[in-house]
C-alpha cells in the first residue's frame, strides 16, 4: 500500500518535470496584427477598456494628433516646473547655510557663557587658579574619617 502511494507521487512528480504541452498560436498568422475590432473589452481593466474604446472610435491620425497635443502642453508647463523645483532647491540650499551658520553663533555663545559662569563659579569658591585635581584632593581630606573607605 506505502509503495502504490510512492510509486503514484513518484509518477506525479515525472509528470511535472515534462515540459507542458504547446498551446495552439494566438493568431494564425504572427506577423498580422491585432485590430482593436477583434479584442473582448469585457476582460479589460476599466482603463484598458476605455483606451479600447478610444481606440475604436478614432482614426490613427486622430489618436496621433490627441496624443501630439497632450505632449506639446506637458512640454510647455514642464520647462516652468522644472525652474521651480530648482529655485525650490537652491532655497532650500540657502536656508541650509544660514540656520546652520545661526546655529554654529549659537553654540559658540553658548560655550562662551558657560565657560564665563564656570569661571565666576571658581572664582567664588576660591578654587580660579587650582586644577581640579587639586579640588578634589582638598574635598576627600575635608570627609569625615566614616565615609571614607
Amino acid at each position: 500500500m506505502i509503495q502504490c502511494s510512492l510509486r503514484a507521487e513518484r509518477d506525479q512528480w515525472k509528470s511535472l518535470k515534462k515540459p507542458p504541452a504547446a498551446f495552439p498560436p494566438f493568431l494564425e498568422d504572427e506577423g498580422e496584427e491585432i485590430q482593436p475590432l477583434h479584442i473582448e473589452a469585457s476582460l479589460l481593466d476599466p482603463e484598458q477598456a476605455d483606451i479600447l474604446a478610444d481606440l475604436k472610435s478614432n482614426t490613427a491620425l486622430d489618436l496621433r494628433k490627441q496624443v501630439m497635443k497632450r505632449l506639446q502642453n506637458i512640454q510647455s508647463g514642464l520647462e516652468f516646473q522644472v525652474d521651480q523645483f530648482a529655485d525650490g532647491v537652491h532655497k532650500l540650499d540657502q536656508y541650509q547655510n544660514v540656520v546652520g551658520r545661526v546655529a554654529d553663533r549659537i553654540l559658540a555663545l553658548s560655550a562662551m557663557r558657560l565657560e564665563e559662569r564656570d569661571r565666576k563659579e571658581k572664582e567664588a569658591l576660591g578654587t580660579r587658579d587650582l586644577p581640579i585635581q587639586e579640588v578634589l584632593r582638598s574635598l576627600s581630606r575635608i570627609l569625615p574619617s566614616s565615609s571614607r573607605r
